[in-house]
């Protein structure tokens, strides 16, 4: 589902200082398992003009996979990412 707003006049309610907290919840392309995250960012400067952020991300993603011959593998994957915005 794919949702869209239109706005007349953008204008941005973040300030400086500000702090921005979130999760997600994904679907994963292998083993029919979520891809959980986690992600943060804080302002540093907050203007009319302009923002300017840094945060970082992290992403995790598991599963198992049972072969053929009996066998089963255990698979963990993760990502952390910086950035500045």
């Amino acid at each position: 589902m794919l949702l869209i707003i239109p706005a007349l006049s953008l204008k941005a309610q973040v300030r400086q200082g500000d702090n921005f907290l979130g999760g997600s919840i994904g679907l994963g392309t292998k083993g029919n398992s979520p891809v959980l995250g986690a992600s943060f960012e804080s302002m540093i400067t907050g203007s009319q003009t302009g923002s300017v952020g840094i945060g970082g991300l992290f992403r995790y993603h598991g599963y198992n996979e049972v072969y053929n011959n009996g066998n089963s593998r255990d698979y963990n994957f993760s990502s952390l990412g910086l950035g500045k915005l």
